[in-house]
C-alpha cells in the first residue's frame, strides 16, 4: 500500500514524502489522506479490485430527506421532480429577498431564512402544463401602473444602467431606479416574486450595490 500512497504524493505534493521519512506518525497519516481521497474515487471508477473499499458520500441526500421530512407526506420517497424543483426555487426566493432586505438595514428574524417544504398543492400560482405568451406594446411604467397588483403573477426583469439613461445623472438615476424596483415589487402578488437580474457598477472609486436599491424604499435620498 506504501508504494501506491509513495506515488501519489510525488506527483502530488513531494516534501510530504521528506517528512514522513523521519515522523513515522506524518507517514500513517499520509495513508490515512490517501484511503480516504481515493475510497470516494474507486467507485466512480467502477473499480472491481477495490469494491470492499468504496466510500459513496451521502451529506446531501441525508440532509435533503431531513429538510423534506415532516413537510412532505412520505418525505424523500414521495417527492417528484416538479415539486422539489418549484419548493428549491420557492425557497431560493425567500432567502434572496430576505438577503436583500437585510442589506437594506430591515431587521429580518432568523425564521425568514428557515424556508420549510409544502406540498404541490400548496405553492401559489397556476400549474397548467402550457402557457401563452401575450405582447403589450406600451411604456412598461404606463402599463404596470395601470395594472396595479397582477393576480397571481412573479416578475423577471432588468432595469436600465446609468449608461443608458445619462441625461439623469446618478443621484436622477438613483431615484427613478428605487422608484421603477418599487413599482415592480408593487405589481407582484403576494405570493410571487420579483426577480431582478443586475450587475453592480463602480463610480468614483466606489461600487455600486443595486440590489440594495432595489429594496430600498422608492426615492430615498442619495
Amino acid at each position: 500500500m506504501w508504494s501506491e500512497v509513495r506515488r501519489f504524493f510525488e506527483r502530488r505534493d513531494p516534501r510530504e514524502l521528506e517528512r514522513a521519512e523521519s515522523e513515522p506518525k506524518h507517514r500513517m497519516a499520509l495513508v490515512f489522506r490517501w484511503y480516504l481521497g481515493m475510497a470516494s474515487k474507486w467507485p466512480v471508477e467502477a473499480s472491481r479490485r477495490r469494491r470492499l473499499d468504496y466510500q459513496i458520500w451521502c451529506g446531501r441526500p441525508w440532509a435533503f430527506n431531513d429538510w423534506v421530512r415532516g413537510f412532505i407526506p412520505g418525505g424523500a420517497s414521495e417527492s417528484r421532480v416538479v415539486q422539489i424543483a418549484l419548493n428549491l426555487l420557492e425557497g431560493a426566493g425567500c432567502g434572496h429577498a430576505g438577503k436583500q432586505l437585510r442589506a437594506a438595514g430591515v431587521a429580518m428574524p432568523a425564521e425568514a431564512f428557515a424556508f420549510a417544504p409544502r406540498l404541490l398543492a400548496e405553492l401559489p400560482g397556476p400549474m397548467e402544463p402550457s402557457s401563452t405568451r401575450i405582447v403589450h406594446n406600451t411604456g412598461r411604467h404606463r402599463w404596470l401602473q395601470a395594472q396595479g397588483k397582477l393576480a397571481g403573477a412573479s416578475i423577471i426583469t432588468s432595469l436600465p444602467d446609468l449608461s443608458e439613461l445619462p441625461r439623469l445623472g446618478l443621484d436622477g438615476w438613483r431615484r427613478w431606479f428605487e422608484d421603477a424596483a418599487a413599482l415592480v415589487m408593487a405589481c407582484t402578488a403576494d405570493q410571487g416574486v420579483a426577480i431582478f437580474f443586475q450587475s453592480d457598477i463602480k463610480r468614483g472609486g466606489l461600487w455600486i450595490d443595486k440590489g440594495a436599491w432595489s429594496a430600498a424604499p422608492p426615492s430615498a435620498p442619495a
